[in-house]
């Protein structure tokens, strides 16, 4: 009976941890922002760490709404789309226990077809 019950309160403790740690739109942008910084821009971990403290703190008002989260409960999925007259861009990523992962990033000059970046 008493170790029922541990096995249950640690379960419980887990799920609640896992509800709280499910990443926001927020914490999004600064990962999409690192990710990026590092990838295309070529910037150094802590440069580009820097970056995306700086730019989540200024773009996240302007990106936010952009942003399509759908929210599990445990885990999040995000969307984000950005298109203009020279460049495309196009992310996915899931969330879960404050990382995120992506799972299907490009960046595409329209200028140059020929020239397409993945994140």
């Amino acid at each position: 009976m008493a170790w029922q019950l541990v096995k249950f309160l640690i379960a419980a403790i887990f799920i609640f941890f896992l509800i709280k740690k499910n990443p926001e739109k927020s914490d999004f942008v600064k990962a999409a922002v690192k990710e990026y910084s590092l990838s295309s821009l070529g910037l150094s971990p802590a440069l580009a760490n820097g970056a995306a403290e700086l730019s989540a703190n200024l773009l996240s008002k302007f990106l936010e709404p952009m942003i399509e989260r759908n929210d599990y409960i445990f885990f999040s999925t995000y969307s984000f789309e950005y298109n203009n007259k020279n460049v495309k861009i196009k992310i996915k990523a899931f969330g879960i226990w404050d990382s995120i992962f992506f799972y299907d990033s490009e960046v595409k000059k329209l200028n140059d077809t020929e020239s397409k970046e993945s994140l």
